[in-house]
């Protein structure tokens, strides 16, 4: 199978430090060379939210989904994909479409579990856009 490997960090610090990104993209290089894959494009959201449906990075997946270039793309988590359910499955459905698969190290295999790990990436999304509002309220009663 011809892969597309995805990583993305959401914030631009963690892209300038490099966080993370190194250490999933050989985590996948990994994985699909012992499943014998190859291995056609390594893209990445660097600085990205995982609510943007129009990056760059998830947009470039669904080009060489479109032009029959992948039969999947593969990233370490789920929730590097996306942190909506809604748009998950909007796009598994497109990407059905045209036989392409989004697929992810911790995926489960079964709908349920992938379902509930896609929930509590949204879950997870909500307390920390809610952190960071109260950070910002406590800042501007500081006058900060």
């Amino acid at each position: 199978m011809r892969v597309a490997l995805y990583t993305r960090v959401s914030t631009d610090e963690q892209a300038k430090s490099g966080y993370s990104l190194e250490d999933q993209l050989d985590k996948l290089e990994s994985y699909a060379h012992q499943q014998g894959w190859e291995i056609v494009a390594r893209i990445t959201d660097d600085g990205y939210s995982a609510t943007d449906p129009t990056r760059p990075g998830l947009l470039a997946v669904l080009r060489l989904a479109e032009e029959g270039k992948i039969g999947a793309a593969l990233a370490t988590k789920r929730d590097r994909f996306y942190r909506s359910r809604l748009l998950r499955l909007a796009t598994d459905q497109d990407l059905e479409d045209h036989g392409v698969q989004l697929l992810a190290l911790d995926d489960t295999g079964h709908m349920m579990g992938d379902s509930m790990l896609d929930t509590f990436a949204e879950w997870e999304r909500e307390n920390t856009r809610d952190r960071l509002m109260d950070g910002k309220f406590r800042k501007a009663r500081k006058g900060e």
